[in-house]
């Protein structure tokens, strides 16, 4: 930003937020800022802090005081999640700022959901610490709360109609943010871990596809991976279209379960399966979408989330590259042959064996014109 005489930062350049979801990344607020703030700069200097509490609270540099001034106008009256923001001037007293140089934090989605106080601890607190980590807990996680940079882009089905929305508006204000998209079977809220109340994000469910559509087009959603992996497992069996070729649940499992347990060695957790519709038992939340079930120490439940990313990092690899070299259609064509042969009668005993003779035909005459 712009500096005065003295060598200070105008501190009109300078907008602190507060009251966005505390595990937003930097690139999350700045792409809504993008979105709600008119002719947002291309370059913007975040530096988001971290705060005890539910809330979110960033530092945001423009380049010109009328710009900080324009969005901040622009900013007044939003809403997150059903929560109002609160915009406001920095004061010019800020120290903060040493260097003209943008510093933009740049930290994965895990890391941001995990980040703990790394201040020094007396020797009491580190005790304590301990006998915590060898207590066995047990979690839950969603498909679609793991961060996935390989996803394939690939054209949802018609029959698509769930997306997975972060952040979710609450209760009240819910309804009147999904009828400009269309009619809903079902809302579903990922529970809050540290309230064990619903939380803001989680699966809405349309009755038409084309509502769905609409909802991810305004970039409020995206769809729902959790709904992909479920029809490309049935898929298998027909009748049901995916946009994936293969199924990712038998991706995840592996042959006789190695892949998930080879994750739960991985983090040497006691406990790792892999649950939703037609998965099994669901862990008491009586949610059907596919989410992982973990039981361990705490040091293996903070390694659960990046060993996930990293094996469906791999299975995305493996779809984009199914999906850019397809299986030509005469293997799909030769695997379903046998099926055809062996519905094929079989001919009569008294014609096999003897070369020359002719096999059983059905008798061929005058076809009746049908009545």
């Amino acid at each position: 930003g712009k500096k005065g005489a003295a060598g200070e930062q105008d501190d009109a350049c300078i907008l602190e937020l507060r009251g966005f979801p505390q595990r937003w990344t930097s690139t999350d607020l700045s792409d809504f800022l993008r979105t709600a703030v008119k002719g947002t700069p291309v370059n913007l200097n975040i530096t988001t802090v971290l705060e005890e509490g539910g809330a979110g609270s960033a530092r945001v540099t423009f380049s010109e005081p009328g710009e900080a001034r324009r969005a901040k106008s622009d900013l007044e009256g939003q809403k997150i999640a059903g929560r109002p923001l609160s915009v406001f001037v920095e004061g010019a007293d800020s120290e903060d700022e040493e260097s003209d140089e943008p510093v933009t934090l740049s930290f994965g989605r895990s890391d941001a959901r995990d980040r703990r106080d790394h201040g020094r601890k007396d020797k009491r607190q580190r005790e304590e610490d301990a006998e915590k980590n060898d207590k066995h807990i047990e979690v839950a996680i969603h498909i679609d709360e793991l961060s996935m940079p390989r996803r394939p882009d690939v054209q949802p089905t018609q029959t698509d109609c769930e997306v997975w929305v972060d952040p979710l508006p609450d209760d009240a204000d819910l309804p009147n943010w999904l009828v400009a998209f269309g009619e809903t079977t079902d809302v579903f809220r990922i529970t809050d871990v540290g309230t064990g109340e619903p939380g803001d994000r989680g699966y809405v469910r349309f009755k038409e596809h084309e509502a769905a559509r609409r909802c991810v087009e305004t970039g409020s959603a995206s769809w729902s991976e959790s709904e992909r992996a479920l029809t490309s497992q049935r898929s298998r069996r027909g009748g049901v279209f995916s946009a994936y070729p293969e199924s990712i649940i038998a991706r995840i499992l592996g042959s006789k379960g190695e892949a998930i347990s080879n994750v739960k060695n991985e983090i040497n957790a006691s406990v790792l399966s892999l649950r939703g519709e037609g998965l099994g038992g669901n862990y008491q939340m009586s949610s059907q979408r596919v989410h992982f079930v973990c039981k361990g120490t705490a040091e293996s439940i903070s390694n659960l989330q990046p060993a996930l990313e990293g094996l469906l990092a791999k299975i995305h690899d493996t779809l984009r590259e199914k999906i850019a070299n397809p299986d030509p259609p005469s293997r799909a064509g030769n695997a379903r042959s046998p099926r055809r042969r062996s519905r094929t009668p079989r001919p009569s005993r008294r014609h096999q064996g003897h070369p020359g003779e002719m096999p059983w035909r059905p008798p061929s005459g005058p076809r009746k014109a049908p009545p």
